[in-house]
């Protein structure tokens, strides 16, 4: 996915993922040998005329290098099954929590939490499936809220190096 590397990457099929959150858009591109590239939290709404440039961002400039697009939250009830001669799979959130738990190491069964701009709890039983179990408005959107709101910073990176710098010795985590 480096300078140079598109015309080796595009012989193989890729696979991509797009999640519409409430506050962030994440998107993941995958070849089927397993080398995989996403882009990190997009702060803007795309809706589904951006998802070329969603696409380009995660290192797929050329849509019919995908062999399968599935998309979750938001907007994603808008596409059609195919986008740009790509077969699109709209995936329910909950469904894309429990797999996507499995997929990141948890063993079934699980309880899956998905924090987003909510919070989904999700339990997945041995035999794969899955079922919702409680949702919450309150989530990371809720975090990066009030964050902007007592420290004045809009960007998610700049969250990450002021809590990367600070020390929970400091912190006073007890109950009383």
């Amino acid at each position: 996915f480096g300078e140079g590397s598109c015309r080796v990457v595009f012989r193989v099929m890729l696979e991509a993922a797009i999640d519409f959150g409430g506050t962030l858009t994440k998107v993941i591109v995958a070849s089927r040998d397993g080398e995989t590239r996403w882009m990190g939290p997009s702060p803007v709404r795309p809706q589904p005329s951006d998802v070329a440039d969603l696409l380009a961002s995660a290192g797929c400039p050329d849509p019919e290098a995908l062999s399968l697009l599935a998309v979750t939250g938001g907007p994603s009830a808008q596409f059609s099954l195919e986008w740009e001669g790509v077969s699109v799979l709209a995936i329910d959130e909950a469904e894309a929590t429990a797999h996507g738990g499995l997929l990141g190491g948890a063993q079934a069964p699980a309880i899956v939490v998905s924090i987003g701009t909510g919070t989904g709890i999700v339990l997945v039983r041995e035999d794969g499936s899955f079922e919702r179990l409680i949702g919450s408005g309150i989530g990371g959107g809720t975090a990066l809220g009030l964050a902007r709101l007592l420290l004045g910073e809009q960007s998610v990176a700049a969250y990450g190096q002021l809590a990367a710098a600070g020390s929970v010795q400091s912190c006073d985590l007890t109950v009383g």
